[in-house]
């Protein structure tokens, strides 16, 4: 069994955090956006997400590091409720919506 150094391993922790995310007051946003949880309900558009390949109903959420992901649904009952649901059961989530697309 290799036994790793104290050195090592703060080298590694390094490389870590220096790939990581930038801290919230690194970023050009407000800073209570982390504080706050939006949802934004049936939305044809929304600033940092892209929904052009989208096609039928979809929900979105944008997490703490301002990332957009899209998730398709089988309806628009199901985006809605998984919509909100994404929004009060993840801590990450501050924006949330559904949509439909036609691609």
């Amino acid at each position: 069994m290799k036994r790793f150094s104290i050195f090592s391993v703060w080298s590694i922790l390094a490389v870590i955090l220096m790939g990581a995310a930038p801290l919230p007051a690194q970023l050009d946003v407000p800073p209570d956006l982390w504080a706050r949880k939006e949802y934004k309900g049936y939305q044809e558009e929304e600033p940092g997400c892209d929904f052009q390949f989208m096609r039928g109903w979809f929900f979105w959420y944008i997490d703490s590091a301002l990332i957009c992901y899209t998730v398709p649904a089988s309806n628009e009952i199901e985006a809605d409720r998984r919509a909100q649901e994404v929004l009060e059961h993840s801590f990450s989530v501050i924006i949330s919506g559904y949509g439909f697309g036609t691609f």
